[in-house]
């Protein structure tokens, strides 16, 4: 079933056999759709390919295929959803680690679940809390060289092909896109700070 806005104004056109259908509409755009996506929801791309719709809409599959990274990284650790992500943040971190209420700010949870995740991965092997040079009320956590093990087996090569991917950038482009991530970041988070509701602060 496609949206009912996609039918307005629109010839539609099937083939036989094919999973495509497309949409040619009379604005001279035109919308490709696979009916469903590997993530079972319908995909829309412009072919032009230069839309913000088009833009958003590979933001959307960014988010889901990193979520689809986090669970299948859980698997291979055999370790919940957010302990998996937790490591990523602890080997992003390095030799500075993340104190308790940094990797709460970064997990979205509360410093009782810091906590209690801190406890299960230390009890794996995977972390260890050490005094906070510039805070001694505080811990800060880090990754053991057990953890750091599993950090180089499975988080490593993720990381290692994004930087070949904006490698092959030239540098103004690689400044663009990091201008366009960052605001992405800033509205995230202050539609976070809203709780997601229309006024966005």
């Amino acid at each position: 079933m496609f949206p009912l806005f996609v039918f307005l104004n629109c010839s539609y056109t099937h083939r036989a056999g094919e999973t495509v259908v497309a949409f040619t509409c009379q604005r001279s755009c035109r919308i490709a759709a696979r009916p469903v996506s590997a993530e079972g929801s319908v995909v829309y791309t412009n072919a032009s390919d230069s839309s913000p719709r088009s833009v958003t809409e590979k933001l959307r599959r960014l988010s889901a295929a990193n979520t689809r990274y986090g669970a299948a990284l859980a698997r291979r650790l055999g370790f919940g959803f957010t302990e998996a992500v937790a490591l990523q943040h602890l080997a992003l971190a390095g030799a500075e680690g993340l104190s308790a209420r940094g990797l709460g700010e970064r997990l979205s949870v509360t410093s009782g679940a810091v906590t209690a995740l801190a406890d299960r991965l230390e009890r794996a092997g995977h972390l260890e809390r050490r005094p906070n040079r510039e805070d001694r009320r505080s811990l800060v956590l880090m990754l053991t060289p057990s953890g750091r093990r599993e950090a180089a087996r499975h988080v490593a090569p993720l990381t290692e092909e994004l930087d070949e991917a904006a490698a092959k950038l030239a540098p103004e482009e690689r400044a663009l896109v990091g201008r366009f991530l960052d605001a992405v970041v800033e509205i995230t988070e202050r539609r976070s700070r809203a709780g997601g509701g229309a006024n966005g602060g």
